[in-house]
C-alpha cells in the first residue's frame, strides 16, 4: 500500500511539473505581434450583438442590433440611413440594464448571392 501511495504521489508531483513548465511566458515573442488591429466600423447602436459579411463580393457588413434591427455598412465605411430589417415592433420589451432576449444573429442563405440580385 506504501509503494501505491508513494506512486499516486510521485503522479502528482510529475503533473504538477508538467502544468507549471507548460504554462511559462513566452518571451520570445513581442506583444505587437499578438495586439488584433481594431478599428471602428460604426457608432450609435443601442446593443449590437453580431455583425457577417454575406457572401456575395460586395464587401458590405450586416450589424445586427439586439433590438431587432440589422444595419448595412456599405464597402465605403457608411451606415446605411435606413435599418435593412427593423423588427422592432415585434419584439419584446427589453430591460436596458440586462437582458439575454431580442435579436441575437443573423445567417445568410446559401445562394443569398443569386438571390439578392433578383430582387
Amino acid at each position: 500500500m506504501k509503494s501505491f501511495a508513494a506512486f499516486t504521489g510521485s503522479l502528482f508531483v510529475f503533473f504538477q511539473l508538467l502544468i507549471i513548465t507548460g504554462c511559462k511566458k513566452d518571451h520570445n515573442s513581442s506583444p505587437a505581434n499578438k495586439t488584433p488591429g481594431l478599428q471602428l466600423v460604426t457608432d450609435n447602436l443601442i446593443s449590437p450583438v453580431g455583425v457577417a459579411e454575406p457572401p456575395d463580393g460586395t464587401k458590405r457588413l450586416f450589424i445586427v442590433d439586439e433590438l431587432g434591427k440589422i444595419w448595412i455598412i456599405g464597402a465605403d465605411g457608411k451606415k446605411l440611413a435606413n435599418p435593412f430589417i427593423d423588427l422592432a415592433s415585434k419584439m419584446v420589451t427589453l430591460n436596458p440594464s440586462y437582458d439575454e432576449r431580442g435579436l441575437l444573429g443573423l445567417a445568410f442563405h446559401p445562394d443569398f448571392k443569386k438571390l439578392s440580385r433578383a430582387v
